[in-house]
């Protein structure tokens, strides 16, 4: 309104400071919070595979091979004997039980299963009990089909090509046979939107210790013959598969990785 409310100079703009961000539990710019490249990230706590992630900066970056980044985060409580109440003893319990199901998925380590014995002790939780009461409460069944796919919802990068791979972990996996039609066409809706190649949705039963692979997009065939799935066929059943992160993620890549090869 050609009202004058301030002006600003070559030193405003160089004393510019950005945002400090900690990445937790990711370290891939398209998982990251919208205008992550606006900020300064000083330190990443991860379990996941490395993205391409640069920094201004030489930063603090733990990455371990563990089941949860819940682990690493409470083992810097124990080793450095920083007070834990109950209610974050078992916040903390949670996240592994949640990310290992239970103790079941392959990405489970010993120092998950040692860190949860200390914080079993701080919050008097049962893990297995606990596991349980978790996971029958996880998946709400009055969430739209587009809620229960975007819930879970990651985002990769192969070259030029993008994909989506979506999870979701119940105890019963019969509530979710009548949606399995509705799923895909939400999953098909969302890769015109978000322009992936492919997508795939787990929905895995963690006591059975086995997923439902649904796959939707139109470069869904490279999927066909790497899980098993017949020319058309929209979903495949996987005996022992309850990983995204260390058993269908990394298939995913290699097969694109030939492809590749392969021209």
């Amino acid at each position: 309104n050609n009202t004058f409310l301030g002006m600003i100079s070559r030193h405003n703009l160089l004393q510019m400071k950005r945002r400090k961000v900690i990445l937790v539990d990711h370290n891939e710019r398209q998982q990251a919070v919208d205008g992550i490249e606006e900020a300064e990230i000083i330190e990443v706590i991860d379990h996941h595979r490395v993205g391409g992630l640069q920094t201004i900066s030489p930063i603090y970056f733990h990455n371990e091979p563990v089941g949860s980044t819940s682990t690493l985060v409470a083992e810097r409580f124990l080793k450095n004997n920083i007070p834990m109440d109950k209610s974050l003893a078992g916040l903390l319990l949670s996240g592994i039980l949640s990310d290992t199901l239970i103790f079941r998925s392959p990405t489970t380590s010993p120092k998950d299963r040692k860190v949860a014995v200390s914080l079993q002790s701080i919050s008097g939780l049962d893990p297995i009990d606990w596991g349980k009461k978790i996971f029958a409460r996880a998946m709400p069944v009055d969430i739209s089909n587009e809620e229960m796919v975007k819930s879970d919802l990651k985002e990769y990068s192969s070259r030029d090509l993008h994909f989506a791979i979506s999870q979701i972990e119940t105890i019963d996996l019969s509530g979710l046979e009548g949606r399995k039609a509705d799923l895909l066409s939400v999953m098909q809706e969302i890769c015109q939107e978000k322009s992936y190649a492919f997508m795939l949705l787990m929905l895995t039963d963690i006591l059975e210790e086995a997923s439902e692979l649904l796959i939707a997009g139109k470069e869904r065939s490279l999927m066909d013959e790497l899980f098993g799935a017949a020319p058309g066929q929209e979903s495949t059943h996987l005996k022992g598969v309850l990983s995204r992160k260390k058993q269908v993620l990394p298939a995913v890549f290699e097969i694109l990785r030939k492809k590749e090869l392969m021209g």
